[in-house]
């Protein structure tokens, strides 16, 4: 048999068709909301496959976590069989998936700075020495690989975002291009964290971005907190953030009562 998926934004609406070798008539089997698709239950969504015929991996609080992981979840059973990776400190906010297999490199979690855990061992005693190369302001991430070589990704408060292809055989390093050409040669605007608490006590922090050539004496403060609420920044390059900084401004960007990303108590 052969199978399609028909997808409509206009309707929210996504098809299952299925049409057998020999035939010509396609036949409905499922409909799906599409902006459930993708979500096996309440709480529990796809992420990648992995090399089980009947798994995948899937970003959910399991067992009543109160930050968000990445979890095994059985097909056949039709529920989480165990972590791939959690951390109680703050949420998994990302997983890089190699186009090419659909599997997994890499996931990334942040409380005041940003983590990258690689999940093959191989490439990450790789990464990790390409990171001492890079230095410890930046993120080193893996985006795409093939055969020894791999797509790496460097990004941090002042670099927008560059790339090299990485030859794990050779240990050879290649620049391949930039995010943002027109800043390559730019100075940037410093980045810190400003730790501080709220008036009952609640511990918070934000990112206060520095003017690089500020004028004599006091600077004006302008504040930039983040949408959704549930949302948050994070310390890497931030756009507006920049463009205001370089108008002369401090720019303060609160992680406030409601932001995502530190666990379903803090954002409630």
């Amino acid at each position: 048999s052969v199978m399609r998926l028909d997808a409509s934004a206009r309707f929210d609406r996504i098809h299952l068709l299925i049409r057998e070798r020999d035939g010509y008539r396609w036949r409905r089997v499922a409909t799906n909301q599409m902006s459930d698709f993708g979500e096996f239950q309440d709480g529990v969504d796809w992420v990648a496959r992995t090399d089980a015929y009947d798994e995948a991996l899937v970003l959910t609080r399991a067992n009543n976590a109160d930050t968000l992981g990445l979890h095994r979840y059985s097909l056949t059973e039709g529920e989480v069989i165990g972590p791939v990776f959690e951390t109680p400190v703050s949420d998994v906010n990302g997983v890089r998936v190699d186009p090419f297999t659909g599997r997994a490199l890499a996931l990334a979690w942040a409380d005041e700075q940003t983590y990258v855990e690689v999940f093959d061992p191989a490439v990450a005693r790789h990464l990790d020495a390409l990171r001492t190369f890079f230095g410890d302001d930046v993120v080193v991430e893996p985006m795409q690989r093939a055969g020894t070589r791999i797509l790496i990704g460097v990004s941090g408060p002042t670099e927008p975002q560059s790339f090299y292809l990485y030859d794990t055989q050779a240990y050879n390093i290649v620049p391949v291009g930039v995010a943002q050409p027109a800043l390559q040669y730019t100075a940037l605007a410093d980045v810190s964290v400003h730790r501080y608490r709220a008036s009952d006590g609640t511990a918070l922090f934000g990112f206060v971005t520095h003017p690089v050539d500020p004028e004599p004496g006091p600077l004006a403060l302008v504040v930039m907190p983040h949408g959704g609420p549930e949302a948050r920044d994070f310390n890497q390059f931030d756009a507006l953030a920049q463009l205001v900084a370089a108008e002369g401004f401090m720019v303060f960007q609160p992680q406030f009562r409601g932001s995502g990303g530190f666990g379903q108590a803090f954002a409630e």
